[in-house]
């Protein structure tokens, strides 16, 4: 027997040593072995028995060989080959230590001699996700080559984590197999040049004793999530654990991305609740953030931040006294920035209560304070980073007024003071001339002067700007790729089965990964579906092995809080008499309600 069966053998084994060690130790006793085998014995089963949840058990030694993998960009489409007199070969030992690494490339053969175990911290290196990283490149056989120049062109090999459907690559690698008849690769390795792009890539294949083999899709020398928090929590390495919950809530995985803040607030000294309060917001696990600040007040009494936090906490629950009372309780503490926050929660619980009177003050409040935090932190911008002033003057703080200013007119209206709202509808126009909800505002005020006819031009001017051209889904660019976010009801999206986290791989054949150089994913989409009438998408769907093409068509619509508008168009259409203050009434909540806060 050769010492790779009997290592196989040996850990078959392992489990039933562990459950009948007290009766080998016995046997061996009874038995008298020699001295030598006794101690070999006893070391096994204490190798065995070791229990470090941050070191993988010891596995059977994986041997691979990789076959080099181009992607050429070719009049504006991706091609793939496979490059024949390239390919790398290692091994992974029983201890999950990269060993005989040999990449042949262009008649060189190249090593590297420091390898590092990477530990999952949140942060993606051009896209890819990496288990091993290598240094230290020398050729050992071939032509002769600079020192610097291979230091630049072979800057860094990276080793993937075993590849299943959950790899953040899987679609990537997928389309590409697919497309040179090859199967999936088990893991990658890639050689970044100096500028950190990918020089070569490579998909590597486990070398099996016979094809019967069967090949686990787990990774057994990755370290697991909880491991990866766990050593960060040692290391006290609070950046690595919030960008763990960062990654994973991209990802739509809130549970883990809940433990990964979590573990960071343990940290000595560690406050920065911001992160796991807006996850529990935007999921709208208000219970779980009630708890949270509620406990966190009793150890920290004086935090504004955990005032403005639970009245916004009430305010979902609809308890809009107590959201007003800790609203207000925030702003006695005084804090030097971020009191617009008090402001904008206090104000919309004064619209819930409809206390209007109350809610345009503290509207009035909330603008200009974010107007001047906006400014002041401009300004630091440019203190400490030294921008150009065409640069700081990009982004124009007055436009962090608008949405309170909105808000403004919607009280206003409620209270039928129309000339007022018209004058600051009108007002907001010159500021952004072509917003549809400018115009919308000033539809309802018409209407509620009654002048119908003027009501209906309102109305249209904001209809046009509000319609659109796609699919009825919201997409976002997402860990890798461009995800779906939401999908409206009644459009091309919904019918063609799209899903909240759906992550488009490619349009009509183009691989959106690959042309980001060119353009990025997200505004690449969203031209196709300006420009063109229908569109194929290649979907993947999370934890799904396949690749799906969904072929949509590209329609104008209106979104959903364009629904009001319509309702209020067909109201004033061809009719002379006043619009029912109720009706009225009832148009102008819901268009509020559909208006984005900051």
């Amino acid at each position: 027997m050769d010492n790779h069966a009997w290592l196989q053998g040996y850990i078959k084994k392992e489990a039933a040593v562990k459950i009948e060690g007290n009766r080998y130790y016995s046997l061996i006793l009874k038995f008298f072995l020699s001295p030598l085998i006794l101690i070999f014995i006893l070391t096994c089963l204490s190798n065995a028995s070791v229990n470090d949840k941050n070191v993988p058990a010891k596995v059977p030694g994986q041997k691979y060989h990789g076959l080099q993998i181009r992607a050429d960009l070719v009049d504006g489409k991706i091609q793939y080959r496979l490059v024949e007199s390239s390919s790398v070969d290692f091994i992974l030992d029983e201890n999950c230590q990269v060993k005989d690494l040999k990449i042949k490339v262009n008649g060189q053969e190249i090593v590297y001699h420091q390898v590092e175990k990477v530990v999952e911290n949140g942060q993606i290196e051009k896209n890819d996700l990496f288990a091993y990283i290598l240094y230290g490149p020398e050729i050992v056989k071939g032509s002769t080559m600079d020192p610097e120049e291979l230091l630049f062109k072979f800057y860094r090999g990276k080793i993937s984590p075993f590849i299943n459907a959950d790899y953040p690559l899987y679609p990537t690698l997928k389309l590409t197999t697919d497309k040179l008849g090859l199967k999936l690769p088990h893991r990658t390795f890639v050689v970044l040049s100096g500028f950190g792009s990918a020089a070569h890539e490579f998909f590597c294949y486990l070398e099996r004793e016979s094809a019967t083999d069967e090949i686990s899709s787990s990774d057994p020398c990755l370290l697991s999530f909880d491991q990866a928090l766990e050593i960060h929590y040692k290391d006290q390495n609070s950046t690595a654990l919030k960008g763990l919950g960062e990654k994973y809530a991209r990802r739509l995985d809130y549970e883990k991305a809940e433990k990964a803040y979590l573990k960071a607030l343990r940290l000595p000294g560690e406050d920065d609740y911001e992160p796991l309060l807006s996850l529990y917001f935007n999921t709208n696990q208000t219970a779980k953030a009630k708890k949270f600040i509620l406990d966190a007040l009793d150890r920290s009494p004086m935090k504004y931040d955990l005032y403005v936090a639970l009245a916004r906490v009430y305010l979902a629950e609809g308890e809009y006294e107590k959201a007003v009372s800790a609203a207000l309780t925030a702003q006695k503490l005084n804090p030097e920035n971020g009191l617009s926050k008090s402001y904008d929660v206090l104000a919309r619980a004064y619209l819930k209560q409809l206390n209007f009177v109350e809610a345009i003050e503290a509207l009035s409040r909330a603008a200009v304070l974010a107007e001047k935090e906006c400014q002041q932190n401009q300004d630091l911008l440019q203190q400490f980073f030294n921008r150009p002033e065409d640069k700081a003057a990009e982004f124009n703080c007055r436009l962090s007024r608008v949405p309170y200013e909105l808000s403004i007119i919607y009280a206003l209206s409620a209270l039928e003071k129309y000339e007022q709202a018209e004058e600051g509808a009108e007002a907001l126009r010159q500021v952004l001339p072509q917003n549809p909800v400018i115009y919308g505002w000033l539809g309802l005020v018409k209407a509620g002067q009654g002048e119908n006819g003027k009501a209906l031009e309102m109305a249209e001017k904001s209809l046009s700007l509000f319609k659109r051209k796609g699919i009825g889904a919201s997409i976002s660019q997402g860990e890798i790729y461009p995800q779906i976010i939401a999908v409206q009801k009644g459009t091309p999206a919904e019918r063609a089965g799209l899903k909240i986290g759906d992550r488009i791989v490619a349009v009509n054949r183009q691989d959106v990964r690959l042309s980001r150089e060119q353009e990025d994913p997200t505004q690449m989409v969203a031209r196709i579906f300006k420009t063109q009438e229908r569109a194929k998408l290649l979907i993947h769907r999370p934890g799904s092995l396949e690749l799906k093409e969904v072929e949509v068509q590209v329609e104008e619509y209106w979104p959903e809080e364009a629904g009001p508008v319509l309702k209020l168009r067909e109201q004033v259409a061809g009719s002379k008499r006043k619009i029912d203050p109720i009706s009225l009434r009832k148009f102008m909540d819901e268009f509020y309600e559909k208006q984005p806060w900051p």
